[in-house]
């Protein structure tokens, strides 16, 4: 399950470009640590306890927020290639 989330990185450049949805999982900022599906309970104190976490959202997540908020559509190819001549497709 852990290759559906993105890395810790990808997280902080998100951050910078204003990704800043809810998400199933968090990554500890000071051990890089990725924490799944507790989100909420560290907010629901009333206390914004943001600067201890960077979001960690899924890759469906990410690939729907580049979609939606700035019109930019990911697309995937299936090349059903059977090359054996030194592994190479036309």
């Amino acid at each position: 399950m852990l290759e559906n989330f993105i890395t810790y990185p990808q997280a902080l450049a998100l951050k910078e470009l204003g990704y800043d949805e809810p998400c199933f999982g968090r990554f500890m900022k000071e051990s890089n640590d990725l924490l799944i599906a507790h989100t909420e309970k560290y907010f629901m104190s009333g206390i914004d306890r943001k600067e201890f976490f960077t979001q960690a959202p899924l890759k469906s997540q990410v690939f729907k927020w580049f979609r939606d908020e700035h019109g930019i559509w990911v697309t995937f190819e299936y090349d059903d290639c059977d090359c054996v001549e030194a592994d190479i497709c036309w």
